[in-house]
């Protein structure tokens, strides 16, 4: 069996998530990663990863050009969808609001992987934002955001069977 790793990633954090997802495959499946915009021949997978990290509420257009056009070839394997995002409460809405719902009510499952604040490879605006939330969060003794691993596994075995 061939599982397809389609991500888009800002800050790494769902590259991260694919390559911890493909490790935990390593061995069950053959994993091949693919980071939007990438030429992916999808007729050569038995089963479809879609990843994707929110920020302000949405996922990337590259990921949502990626998904309306390739919507009829998702639609036709197992689908499995991530989303990297901070905001437990708020996973639904961003699953409704931004994976067209053909897909989403089709997906084998739709799992938040956690997030991390990557200030290393953040630029700009993006990295100013992640200074500010990492204060706030200190300021108030919350944890930080971290990949949920635990999640990461549970796909992994869904996958697997």
């Amino acid at each position: 069996m061939k599982t397809a790793i389609i991500y888009a990633s800002k800050t790494n954090t769902a590259k991260n998530c694919a390559e911890m997802l493909a490790e935990e495959l390593k061995g069950k499946t053959k994993t091949a990663l693919f980071a939007l915009p990438a030429t992916i021949p999808l007729g050569s997978y038995a089963s479809y990863v879609i990843g994707a990290p929110v920020r302000a509420g949405r996922i990337s257009g590259k990921m949502k050009r990626f998904l309306n056009a390739n919507k009829a070839i998702l639609l036709q394997k197992p689908l499995y969808i991530y989303l990297c995002c901070v905001s437990v409460d708020d996973f639904d809405k961003y699953i409704k609001d931004n994976i067209p719902a053909e897909l989403a009510d089709k997906a084998v499952a739709c799992m938040r992987f956690g997030a991390e604040f990557n200030k290393d490879t953040a630029k700009g605006l993006q990295k100013m934002m992640l200074n500010a939330m990492t204060k706030s969060y200190k300021k108030e003794n919350r944890p930080l955001p971290e990949i949920d691993r635990i999640k990461i596994k549970e796909m992994s075995s869904m996958i697997c069977g």
